[in-house]
């Protein structure tokens, strides 16, 4: 065989090893398609690219196109229910912190970063001061879950609004940036009043409220036995 032919085969034989070991680098999808939110118009769409390499909760399907819907719920409704990786466990209140569960997987040696926002004074973005409210969290590898603090700005608007959480190999990932891995989770939460005063709770003061006859009668008929007895109505003498 021709010393140029050995070095053709030669080569192709080096350039499919060179592909077989490319392989483990590529992502594989856990399953087709992207994975895009759901909160509704005007907020933005997004997508991140379904991989094995990181994601929330336990579950992961993907949707051909973003599935806006009034509560959050598009991605939810349609095919699995995926939006399985983040719960609040506290109320959201201004001015006290709150705590929210979130649910982790990281493959072995990709360090994950996750992000989440909250629209605090319900404009419709998560641009303003202080709604980003986790910023480059690092899970940790394998399946975790973590209860993390964040703070209630004073000025939170009361009423419903929403969250976006996102977990991807992007450092400093935007709420609206597009990735080729990783998962998006929007959530329709509520901005709540806080109705304990400063310096009491109103459970107690209300319970006081309803003795308060009872207390009344005690004392006319306490002070109705002392005058009897003082008096000796009753006496036979």
């Amino acid at each position: 065989m021709r010393p140029k032919r050995l070095l053709v085969r030669a080569g192709y034989v080096c350039f499919i090893l060179c592909l077989l070991l490319m392989v483990p680098s590529i992502p594989v999808y856990a399953q087709e398609g992207m994975d895009r939110s759901d909160a509704p118009l005007p907020y933005p769409a997004t997508f991140h690219g379904l991989t094995d390499y990181t994601y929330l909760g336990a579950l992961t399907d993907g949707e051909g196109s973003a599935l806006h819907d009034p509560q959050a719920m598009g991605d939810d409704l349609d095919n699995l229910d995926d939006e399985d990786g983040v719960l609040f466990l506290t109320d959201c209140i201004p001015g006290q912190l709150s705590i929210v569960r979130v649910e982790t997987y990281v493959k072995t040696g990709e360090p994950g970063r996750l992000q989440a926002w909250i629209d605090f004074n319900q404009d419709f973005d998560w641009d303003d001061e202080g709604e980003q409210i986790i910023v480059n969290f690092m899970p940790g590898i394998g399946h975790n879950t973590y209860d993390l603090q964040f703070d209630v700005p004073a000025v939170a608007t009361l009423g419903p609004t929403f969250a976006r959480f996102v977990i991807s190999l992007t450092e400093d990932c935007a709420y609206d940036q597009e990735t080729m891995d990783g998962e998006v989770e929007d959530y329709m939460l509520e901005i709540e009043e806080d109705l304990v005063p400063v310096g009491g709770d109103v459970y107690p003061i209300n319970k006081m409220i309803l003795f308060i006859p009872w207390i009344v009668l005690a004392a006319i008929v306490l002070c109705g036995g002392i005058y009897l007895a003082k008096n000796r109505v009753f006496s036979t003498k």
